[in-house]
């Protein structure tokens, strides 16, 4: 029987893509076919949870294409806006002019089939899959660190000017994904609702998080920070899954929740995502050394942030008033790093890297992750 919502957000773009139908719009648009040349192989790419992705590849070169559809790719009865690409293409676009070197080249955007066609990022792999396996790269850590540093500078009132900061604040907005992010991040994982994970073994963590008191008041002083402060253009969604890396060379893709907003935002949930590998690993591999990619990252971030400080638009902003900024932005983002473990452990999704333990270590490490999130967002303080 066919579903009548379903239908009717199909309407809503030109044509839905399929590998045959890639080809033939990679071939009927001339901009893209140079790149290419004749299509030989569509690649459809299963690690896309929101968007349909394909990687395109010819006799004379290759691409992404990536199509926005008016639901959640892996959640078809989740509705969602379909002008979410645009808003990556958007972000490639403005971080290219300051961190060429960290984002896939963009090909352009069609706003009539909601489909945006970028660099594939040949020989790069997901860091997520990266450290699954072993290879840690502190170096990686710290390019990270600098590509966030360059946006918190250049696009911030530290090297925009208050004019130009204004109208790209206004140019950022972005509520359909910004509800999105609001819903899944500060208040689905602390309600009862079934889309919460359901794994048994956290249950007593779940009623625990959601009668602290503590938790849910600073939860909601995250949520004001988050959809009040304008400081930087983020990524918006910054994890291990949305960063690419080649050795020790970082690349930064799925840019649709991009927004303007706190600094410390995307450094949070970068941390909460390289803690939760370093956890795994250490059950999966233990023994094992391995550098701290958290500290990297924040080294990375500060030594950059204080090279351009130079160039800062308004010298009354000290070197000592930069000092105190850099403190309250490790504070806050270690405690948004508190909310996004407790959102993996609770919230919507599984968490594959406790999913693939067995049962024993799983619940030692979420008892571990759990206690280590409840603390830095109450204290904003790993330890």
């Amino acid at each position: 029987m066919s579903d009548p919502k379903r239908e009717s957000h199909v309407a809503a773009v030109s044509e839905v893509l399929d590998p045959e139908g890639v080809a033939r719009y990679v071939a009927a648009r001339s901009h893209l076919a140079r790149v290419v040349g004749t299509v030989i192989e569509v690649e459809t790419f299963g690690e896309g949870k929101i968007n349909a992705v394909f990687g395109v590849r010819g006799d004379r070169g290759s691409l992404v294409l990536k199509q926005a559809l008016p639901w959640i790719r892996v959640l078809p009865n989740w509705a969602l806006t379909v002008h979410r690409v645009e808003r990556e293409a958007w972000f490639l676009e403005s971080w290219a002019d300051f961190n060429a070197a960290h984002v896939p080249k963009s090909y352009g955007y069609d706003d009539g089939a909601h489909t945006l066609a970028m660099e594939e990022l040949t020989g790069y792999e997901l860091w997520r899959t990266a450290l699954h396996e072993g290879r840690v790269s502190a170096a990686a850590a710290t390019g990270a660190g600098t590509m966030v540093a360059r946006s918190a500078f250049h696009t911030s009132p530290f090297g925009r000017d208050a004019e130009a900061h204004a109208r790209d604040v206004a140019r950022s907005a972005n509520p359909a994904m910004d509800q999105m992010m609001q819903d899944v991040v500060f208040d689905i994982p602390f309600t009862v609702d079934a889309r919460n994970s359901t794994d048994p073994q956290l249950t007593r963590w779940r009623e625990k998080v959601r009668a602290d008191e503590a938790v849910l008041t600073r939860v909601a002083e995250l949520r004001w920070c988050y959809g009040t402060r304008r400081e930087a253009l983020l990524h918006g969604d910054l994890h291990t899954g949305s960063v690419m890396v080649a050795g020790d060379q970082v690349r930064v893709i799925d840019g649709e929740f991009a927004r303007y907003g706190p600094v410390a935002w995307d450094l949070g949930e970068l941390w909460a995502h390289l803690v939760l590998a370093r956890r795994s690993l250490d059950v999966r591999r233990p023994g094992e050394s391995a550098p701290d990619l958290v500290s990297a990252t924040w080294a990375g971030f500060t030594d950059e942030l204080r090279a351009h400080w130079p160039e800062r638009r308004a010298a009354s902003l000290t070197d000592g008033w930069l000092e105190a900024w850099l403190e309250e932005t490790r504070t806050l983002a270690v405690r948004f790093a508190g909310l996004e473990l407790l959102r993996r452990m609770i919230g919507v999704g599984a968490c594959e890297q406790l999913t693939m333990l067995e049962p024993d270590a799983r619940e030692a490490v979420a008892d571990d992750v759990l206690a280590l999130a409840v603390h830095a967002l109450k204290e904003g303080q790993w330890t």
